[in-house]
């Protein structure tokens, strides 16, 4: 073997271990950086989600509505979605666990992942 050929090798294996070392760092660091992201940033993936259901069903949007009741209390709503028939308010909320639910009942089933159950009312 020559002094070129060593060389070579040695280039190949540190290209190789730099690789290795990205790849792992991706796998054990994608889930906690993409659950920060969806976390921080809810706001950003809902907008873009109703934004297209509105242009795509032709409804009037709305968002970022604040209006304050008689008693002078502020309110936030994030979206209004006007359509022919109905109207609809969205609230955007992140939850950190899955949502359960039923049509006809008024409760969500919260599971978080060390397998607890909360209860929310709508």
């Amino acid at each position: 073997m020559t002094l070129l050929d060593i060389r070579i090798e040695k280039a190949l294996f540190i290209v190789l271990a730099i690789l290795a070392v990205l790849i792992a760092l991706f796998v054990f660091l994608h889930s906690p950086i993409r659950r920060f992201f969806q976390k921080h940033f809810t706001d950003r993936a809902y907008y873009r989600t109703v934004n297209r259901i509105a242009l795509d069903n032709d409804f009037f949007l709305i968002n970022s509505f604040v209006q304050k009741s008689p008693e002078e209390t502020e309110y936030h709503i994030d979206h209004i979605l006007i359509g022919e028939k109905y109207i609809y308010c969205i609230r955007d909320r992140y939850y950190d666990g899955c949502l359960s639910g039923k049509a006809e009942d008024d409760r969500w089933v919260f599971y978080k992942k060390h397998g607890k159950k909360g209860y929310q009312t709508l």
